[in-house]
């Protein structure tokens, strides 16, 4: 669904995580009106284990904000067992890990090589983080309430699974499918097709997935084009690593370029926006040049302008600069103009939004402080409230 950075801020930043994390890594459920604004969010971590003390990876994990239950935010761990769950309204959760398909019934899973239904008994029903009973409990009244502060992290929330440990109702796709991919190809498929693997949690979009392997540092782009459906495209990476991205291509396709946070496997989800989509596509996995980004420092300030040769969103003119951090950093940006109204947003590495437009009303300066929460490279863009607005401004960012 096209829409410019300044109409899908809001969207991208409470309920964009809502359909990508039912893919396989964002936030699976709406939030309510009242959610605070972007910027005051919490985050928590941890691992899902079995009894044996294996890591179990693909296991659907949700927060569910006690004081409105209506915001609920989730995310499948990675390969190491790992989750984290960003994004958070600051209060009381109840954390589970789920049992996607039939909660705690039988789960209805689907043969991807001759498409017949078969149900299959789950192997543990939800179970909610305890901080007795080994981490679990199967009634959420014996759950312990984890407490989510504006921008900290809350690390160690993790799970020790009673049973087998293998949710019956969490369908991974099988190595049978999965494409090799490597960096340099281009490839045709279409999405939909007799077998294809589909998601677990309702949406019913489908999902191709493909694979390839990268050094920590390399560039690279993803790009997914279709003309018969509205492309989401959806990368996983070692510990947690979930970049995301809908219409960052031409029309309604899919576009993102990142740098690989360190050696391993990754996996591309080739899926759409929108439930029931079917069709042909062009998957592709290119070399990144160089960034050329302007880079700001910590301590630095810049005096620049928006001018109306600056890259264009919507009508709104944009400067971007990006700077390279370690997650755990505190951090403060300003942004001040005395020619238009600021407007700030930061951009993490995995793609995630956070904006402010007003800092200290009535003043128009903006301001974003807090500590980030990924590693890699993270981008300051630069613009303002109004369409067609140019002129000088200062921006900074600092340490504290």
């Amino acid at each position: 669904m096209k829409q410019g950075v300044h109409q899908i801020i809001v969207f991208v930043a409470v309920t964009m995580v809502t359909l990508l994390t039912a893919c396989g890594g964002g936030d699976d459920s709406g939030a309510a009106a009242g959610t605070p604004a972007a910027g005051s969010f919490g985050s928590i971590s941890g691992t899902v284990l079995a009894a044996s003390g294996s890591p179990q990876p693909a296991v659907h994990v949700r927060a569910i904000f006690e004081s409105d239950p209506l915001v609920q935010v989730g995310r499948f761990t990675d390969g190491d067992g790992g989750y984290r769950i960003d994004g958070l309204p600051p209060g009381s959760y109840q954390v589970v890990v789920e049992n996607i398909d039939g909660r705690g019934t039988p789960a209805v899973t689907r043969n991807r090589i001759s498409n017949s239904v078969t149900e299959s008994t789950p192997q543990f029903p939800d179970e909610y983080y305890s901080a007795a009973a080994e981490n679990v409990a199967d009634d959420p009244a014996l759950s312990t309430a984890i407490t989510v502060t504006a921008n900290q992290l809350t690390d160690g929330i993790n799970f020790i699974l009673n049973d087998s440990g293998t949710p019956g109702g969490v369908v991974l796709p099988g190595a049978e499918s999965i494409t090799a991919i490597a960096i340099g190809d281009t490839v045709n498929g279409t999405l939909g097709e007799p077998g294809d693997f589909t998601d677990d949690v309702g949406l019913g979009v489908f999902i191709d997935y493909f694979s390839f392997t990268g050094a920590a540092g390399r560039r690279v782009t993803v790009s997914l084009d279709s003309t018969a459906f509205d492309s989401v495209v959806i990368v996983w990476g070692p510990n947690g690593f979930n970049p995301v991205d809908d219409d960052s291509g031409a029309g309604t396709n899919s576009l993102m370029t990142f740098a690989l946070p360190e050696v391993g496997t990754y996996i591309i989800g080739v899926t759409s926006y929108a439930k029931d989509q079917k069709g042909a596509y062009t998957l592709s996995l290119q070399e990144a040049a160089p960034d050329n980004t302007p880079v700001i420092a910590f301590g630095a300030t810049i005096n620049g302008a928006l001018a109306t040769s600056d890259t264009v969103t919507s009508g709104f003119f944009e400067d971007t600069y990006r700077f390279d951090a370690t997650a755990g950093t505190a951090y403060t940006l300003s942004l001040s103009s005395a020619a238009f109204d600021s407007f700030l947003i930061l951009l993490s590495p995995t793609n995630l939004l956070t904006f402010n437009d007003d800092a200290n009303p009535p003043s128009p300066d903006a301001r974003l402080s807090g500590t980030l929460a990924e590693t890699g490279t993270w981008y300051v863009i630069v613009s303002s409230i109004g369409q067609g607005e140019t002129g000088a401004y200062q921006l900074t960012l600092t340490s504290p």
